[in-house]
Formats: structure tokens, sequence, C-alpha cells
């Protein structure tokens, strides 16, 4: 009686009469600032558990309080090649954050920060969230950053729920139709003008991994060929000739995904008509779909009920009309591997650009402290030619400003040799 009782709370918001969605409210409505200011009571403990995470000073996602001290549940795809990530707690301070777990189905990461008394979420059960309920997304200010109704009930989704594009017109493209079933990725046909086929690729190959990231199985694969982009070269290791073959190394370059015909794009469409997809929005192993407006850099954070527990993690905009959380059950259930360090980020699973990305911005580091180094030593040499001009304190710091300098050239030849990589 509670829950219905307040799903009237948006209703009398729009008692004016106006064309209607399927749940009573005016179209357009929903993002009005009414709406949002009806839902800020509800938003209010949440948001206190909700932390804007940043990569480079660039907003990525939203993350989850999950403990007191420091821990905090977010999207991983969103996470990926973003440079150093920091977070935005409520009280104003920006923290530092790193990555202490990955799990890649759920596209969830758990990341630290030094900081205590943090505010956790407080869960409930997706099992309340029936269709047609009420839902809101905190941000971290006061007001809901959308409010929606749940679409579909948790449950285990099917290839139909997904958008079969990916996520942009520039994504890596192989050519390849893979085989059906839960095994490996296994090549069942070929585009003849294709990326895989001029690389020489055959029907039955087994794609075990793409520059190095292992592919267990076509939605991996897909998966890991969507994080590189049209032009980019990756080597593949295959399984020639199915699960007895040999296994070889082959160099491709990624092609550019083909319109579909008459030059219609569904995922450009959405994008133009204000409903920017996730990069990573399938494959998910349980969600809860909703219609709430969630963009890709909201994603990570919770999802409450009107009585301002959450019910899940939001992890994908997924199309025009629909968003995916992941239920509250499930993030609860994965906590526990990923603070143990069960899950913590595997080599294998940083590509190449990310490898040179940490290296380019280590040896920038290197430098700036290897400038301000000289400098300092400098200033005290001066001050040491004012005091005794034959100082032997002032010939050996000579010598070693000499060894920083020869250290810093070699830094600054490196980093100019990083830059010019692919």
């Amino acid at each position: 009686m509670i829950r219905s009782a307040r799903t009237l709370i948006p209703l009398l918001l729009v008692a004016a009469a106006g064309l209607v969605d399927a749940q009573g409210v005016p179209n357009g409505t929903r993002r009005s600032p009414e709406m949002l200011q009806a839902f800020r009571s509800i938003v209010t403990n949440a948001s206190r558990s909700t932390v804007r995470v940043k990569g480079d000073g660039k907003e990525v996602a939203l993350a989850t309080v999950v403990s007191p001290d420091g821990l905090l549940i977010t999207k991983y795809s969103e996470l990926e090649r973003k440079g150093k990530l920091t977070c935005d707690l409520r009280d104003g301070r920006q923290v530092e954050a790193k990555i202490v777990g990955i799990e890649s189905k759920y596209d969830l990461a758990l990341l630290k920060v030094e900081a205590s008394g943090l505010t956790p979420v407080e869960w409930v059960s997706s099992s309340k969230a029936e269709a047609g309920d009420w839902l809101a997304t905190p941000g971290p200010g006061d007001s809901p950053l959308a409010v929606g109704v749940v679409g579909v009930p948790t449950r285990k989704p099917g290839k139909r729920d997904y958008p079969a594009n990916p996520p942009d017109s520039n994504s890596g493209y192989l050519g390849v139709f893979l085989k059906d079933g839960e095994g490996p990725a296994t090549i069942g046909g070929l585009e003849k003008t294709g990326p895989a086929a001029k690389a020489g690729l055959k029907v039955d190959d087994i794609i075990l991994s793409v520059a190095g990231r292992k592919v267990a199985n076509a939605e991996k694969l897909i998966e890991t060929v969507q994080k590189y982009k049209a032009g980019e070269k990756v080597t593949l290791k295959i399984k020639r000739n199915g699960p007895n073959g040999s296994e070889e190394e082959i160099d491709l370059e990624l092609g550019k995904r083909p319109a579909a015909p008459g030059g219609f794009d569904r995922g450009d469409f959405q994008n133009k008509m204000g409903s920017t997809l996730s990069k990573k929005r399938q494959g998910f192993p349980v969600i809860l779909q909703h219609d709430m407006v969630v963009k890709p850099t909201d994603c990570g954070g919770p999802v409450v009920n009107l009585e301002g527990k959450a019910v899940g993690v939001n992890i994908a905009r997924a199309g025009r009309t629909e968003s995916y959380a992941i239920p509250s059950e499930a993030v609860v259930a994965l906590l526990p591997d990923l603070r143990s360090g069960k899950l913590a980020p595997k080599p294998e699973e940083i590509s190449a650009e990310e490898q040179r990305f940490t290296r380019r911005r280590t040896l920038e580091k290197e430098i700036e402290d290897t400038n301000a180094t000289i400098r300092m030593m400098e200033k005290k040499i001066e001050t040491l030619r004012l005091i005794d001009d034959d100082s032997d304190k002032r010939q050996m710091m000579e010598k070693q400003i000499a060894i920083a300098k020869k250290k810093l050239v070699e830094l600054q030849g490196e980093l100019e040799k990083l830059k010019k990589s692919k």
C-alpha cells in the first residue's frame, strides 16, 4: 500500500490533462524541474552514496559507495583508457581512485579511494521493483538525474533484448559470422572483402585472443573487438581449423562497420535523438530494465525505489527507450570476490594502448620531477656561490645536476618515441 500511495506523487504534479504515456504521465514531464523536485526527498540518502568518477578531469561515470572506508562500485568499460581516475566526494574533496577488482561479465569495477566516513548505499532486493513501479537515479547533488518506471523486472536477458549494432559507426569490425552456441568464438562464415578474409582467416578457425585479450566465446570476441576503432591494427591468436588445429598469430587491420541497407545506422540515429548509447550494453547475465534516460557517463550509480533504497546499479543506456541496471542482489553477491583480490585486473586485460598510456603518464611525471629537482639544485648553487665560490658542496651538486640532466634527456627521448608509436 505504501508503494501504491507514493506512486500518486508524480501524478499529482501533472493532473492537468495532456498527451500521456503508458503510466498516465504527460510526455516530456519526467525530466521537468517539477518532476525532479518531487523526487528530491526520495533520493536524499542515496545521493550521499553517489560519487562522480573522472578520468583526467573529465566525467566518465558515477560510482556507488559500498563501504565507509572508500570502496565504490561502478561501470568498468567507461573507465578504460581514461587516464588518471579521481572521484569527487560529496564533501567537495577530490581523491585518486584505483581499480581493485573487475567483473567483466557484469561490466562492474570496484574502486578504492583513500577516504573514510563515507555513506554506503542501502540495498533492497530488486524483486520489490515490479513492472510499472517508479524509480529514480540519484546524482552527486540534491536532485535526481532522472526518474522513470520499471519496464521489465529482473530477469536473464535473451539475445533479442540487445541492439545488434556496435557502440558507434567507427568501432572495429572483423567481417566474420560466428557459429551459435556457448563454446569458443568459432568462425562460421566470412565476408569476402572483410578484414578477416583479407588476413587469411577461414571457416572453423577459433579466435582465442585479440591483441593479447583472451576471448572465451563469441560474446566476448564481439565485446573486445568493439573496444578498438576502425583502422587499428591488432594481432589475433587463432586455432586453425577447429579445436584440434595448430595455433597461429595473424595481424590484421580492423575495418569500418558498413552501414545498414540504405545507409541507415540505428546507433547514429539514436545518438542524434539525444540518446547516446553505452559502449558496453549487452551480454549481462541478469538485468533490471527501466525507461530512465541515463547518459553513459551517469552509469555506475544507484537506482532507487520510492523508499530511497537501491534496487540496482545503472549499467547501460541500451536504447532510445530502455536502460539496464544490474540488480542489487547480483551486485551484493559479487562484492566479496571483488574485495578479496580474486578479481584484480590481470596483465592480459590491459591492452598495448593502455600500457603505452600508463607509461606516457609515468614518463611525464618523471620529467616534471626531474626538472623540479634541477631547478632546486641550481638555486642552491647560486646561494652557495655567494657564500663560498670554491665550496666542495657546490661542486658535488653540479655533478648531481649533470647526472639529472642526462637522465632528463633520456626520459624526453623515450617520451618522444612513445608519442610517435601507434
